[in-house]
């Protein structure tokens, strides 16, 4: 199945690039984001590229919060 394939590669990939809580979420369970990007997103963009797990973004009031994913291209996030 090529989006198993695609999605092993694209997490490997993001894992290896993060730092921090960003990567400690990245090695939890990802069975939603998973199942965001096969049944909303794959269907759609056929590619992972220009994505990014658990992308984090600063709160009015200073936290930091972590979004499922963000598509860069146009600033998207899920």
């Amino acid at each position: 199945m090529r989006f198993e394939r695609e999605w092993d590669l694209f997490l490997q990939s993001q894992i290896e690039t993060a730092r921090g809580n960003r990567k400690e979420r990245l090695l939890q369970d990802l069975i939603g984001e998973k199942k965001m990007f096969r049944e909303a997103l794959w269907p759609v963009f056929q590619t992972f590229e220009g994505f990014i797990l658990e992308f984090p973004l600063r709160s009015t009031s200073g936290v930091t919060i972590y979004v499922d994913s963000c598509y860069e291209p146009l600033k998207n996030c899920f």
